[in-house]
Parts: C-alpha cells; structure tokens; sequence
C-alpha cells in the first residue's frame, strides 16, 4: 500500500505539507512543477525532486515548521539545516534555495502573508569540496557554510559576505557590505512559519537539477528531514501505520525508510 503525502493548496496558491511529527516523505510528482528524478543521496531512498527545466515553471515545495514539529518555533530554535543536491553545472551556478518565512508582525512585514523571507543561494558559500554531477550537501555549519540574504532590508540578493546561520541566530545583523542598505535587524526571536526549497525565478529555464533530504535539527535534540520518494517506492514502516490513522482524512504520513 503507497501512503502519498498531499499538498494542501492555500488562498494565495502556495502548497504546504500535511501535519506531520516524524520525517516525511514527499511524492515529486505532487509538488508545484516538480518532476521524478532516479536518483538520490545516500540514506534517502531511489529518487528525489527534479527541476523540469521549463522557463516560467518554478518549482516550490512548503513545508509548515509548526505542523513539523508539533509546535512554533523560532529562529533561534533551530540548530542547523541541511540538504542535497545534484546539477551538472559548476559550483558558481544557481542551484536549489532554502527559505525560510518567519510569521507576520503587523507591522514592518516584508509581504502580507510573511515578516521576514531570508534565501539561502548555495554558490555563495564557495564550498571547495564541490563535485559536479554528484550528490553535494550544504549545510548551515563547517568552513562553506550557507549564507543568507534578506533582500527587502539588506538591498542585495546575496554576497559572499552575507551573515551564516549562526550570526542570524545570535542577535543583531548588520547588513553592511558592498551597496547594502545599513540596516541592523535582529532575527532570532521571530516564529517561523515555512521552510521551502525552490528553483528561481530568473533562472529556472533550463535548469536540470535534483534536491533531497532537507534535514532540520533544534536546539532541544528534534530532528525532521524531508525524502521526495515516488509514489512506487514509497513503503512506509510500521510506525508510519499508526501515524496515518491519527492523521486527518485524506492526508497521508511516512516515516523516512533508508534504503
């Protein structure tokens, strides 16, 4: 029996991950524009989420950190973040985004649905381990750490000199690089609301690159890691079982299986 994780659809048309409390599986096929793709990284099934290569056809995938991990959290709660990808282009070309939307304020909101959007663009952590046409992990820690822009307050979409995860969640950030605004902002007691990974906006024509196993440590030890596996490969564990017949009707949950 294949239990298939289903996209919400919100109002303003973005998809959100069904409620979950263990790492979930995601069929590719159900994300906006995604594609199946055989392949994946160790520890992560046999395929993962592909980019279809499309002008105009940008691939997002949500996922609600509340519904992730039972309750709020705040920027300052999460430890590290991590995931893989897979591009036949060099490590100075765009590759797959991690986002993450922090809650509305009322008051100095970047958007009407979210306060802070802050991007994580991979090139720019100048990883020297990088390996085209192979699985690569970016991660929020070690020496090619992400960076991340928050282009409504810095004024750029990111430099190579933006602050890492651990100057976000220490306190102030002052976005004073290179045509940046001066700005001094303090993001680590806002509540996040969404994670999302995505292919851009100006470049997602022509873009042929996998993404897998998104993996989201706290503070207080919880772990949540996302497996895009196709519907034929998706065999849930026992467990996933119990989690399924407490989930609402028509929403389907699975733990992660390592293959």
């Amino acid at each position: 029996m294949n239990f298939k994780q289903t996209l919400v659809v919100l109002g303003f048309g973005l998809g959100l991950a069904a409620s979950a409390l263990a790492d979930v599986t995601v069929d590719p096929s159900a994300v906006a524009n995604g594609a199946v793709a055989n392949a994946a990284p160790t520890g992560f099934g046999s395929t993962s989420l592909a980019s279809t290569g499309v002008a105009g056809q940008k691939v997002e995938y949500y996922l609600s950190a509340t519904s992730l991990f039972g309750s709020a959290i705040k920027i300052s709660d999460i430890a590290s973040m991590s995931y893989w990808t897979n591009k036949s282009t060099g490590a100075g070309a765009p590759d797959w985004t991690l986002l993450l939307y922090t809650a509305t304020q009322g008051s100095g909101d970047s958007a009407s649905w979210y306060h802070t959007r802050l991007n994580a663009e991979p090139y720019f952590s100048s990883s020297s381990s990088y390996v085209a046409g192979a699985w690569n992990e970016w991660s929020t820690g070690g020496t090619d750490a992400l960076k991340f822009f928050d282009q409504p307050r810095s004024n750029t979409y990111g430099t190579y000199t933006d602050p890492s995860w651990a100057d976000i969640v220490a306190g102030n950030v002052t976005w004073n690089g290179s045509g940046q605004s001066g700005a001094t902002v303090n993001y680590s007691d806002e509540t996040v609301n969404l994670f999302s990974l995505q292919t851009g906006s100006a470049w997602n024509g022509g873009f042929d690159g996998m993404v897998d196993g998104l993996t989201i440590t706290l503070n207080d030890g919880r772990t949540a890691s996302v497996n895009f596996e196709g519907a034929a490969n998706d065999v849930p564990e026992p467990a996933s079982l119990a989690l399924v017949g407490v989930a609402l009707a028509g929403l389907g949950i699975a733990r992660r299986r390592k293959v």
